[in-house]
């Protein structure tokens, strides 16, 4: 009787931490927007941007790091550590002469236009610091944004930032 009682008491232990296993296996945290934030920088004017702020994502301010440059970095979730601090970086390249930054004005070949007719492309195998990028085309400047984004499973999207901030971004007239 006592081997039955053991016997017992291991397939129910089994069967809970199996169903725990189960419950728990690294599936992706629900991807909650807590609200939307308009890119500001001091002393960077000319075009404007929403991006989201995802739950237990807090944003900080964007802070200038450069005559044409800003930063911002996000807070982890409670008992979320990255080595390289998750965060957003724009860079303004202005053009002089014959177009120096990004692509000539007169070939956007390649681009998107997003619906407030931006020029618009994704940088593949860019020099920047930051893995992700996208470039937006004025006749005066370009404007680069990048990121180092957090991963779904600790409820950050990638892919709704982007979708956010080309969707929004204009320039001003």
């Amino acid at each position: 009787m006592k081997i039955f009682y053991i016997v017992s008491l291991l397939i129910v232990a089994i069967v809970v931490v199996g169903y725990l296993l189960v419950r728990n296996r690294g599936g992706a945290k629900s991807i909650e927007v807590a609200g939307m934030k308009d890119f500001r920088c001091q002393g960077i004017s000319g075009f404007s941007f929403r991006y989201p702020v995802f739950k237990n994502w807090k944003a900080g301010e964007f802070e200038k790091n450069g005559q044409y440059s800003c930063k911002m970095f996000f807070d982890n979730p409670p008992g979320i550590s990255y080595e390289v601090a998750r965060q957003v970086g724009v860079n303004i390249m202005p053009r002089t002469g014959g177009g120096s930054g990004g692509v000539n004005k007169n070939s956007l070949a390649g681009t998107e236009k997003n619906k407030n007719g931006v020029n618009y492309q994704r940088l593949e195998n860019s020099f920047s610091e930051f893995p992700s990028v996208y470039e937006f085309y004025d006749g005066d400047y370009d404007v680069q944004v990048g990121i180092i984004a957090g991963a779904e499973k600790d409820g950050f999207s990638e892919r709704i930032f982007w979708q956010a901030v080309i969707d929004s971004f204009i320039f001003s007239q």
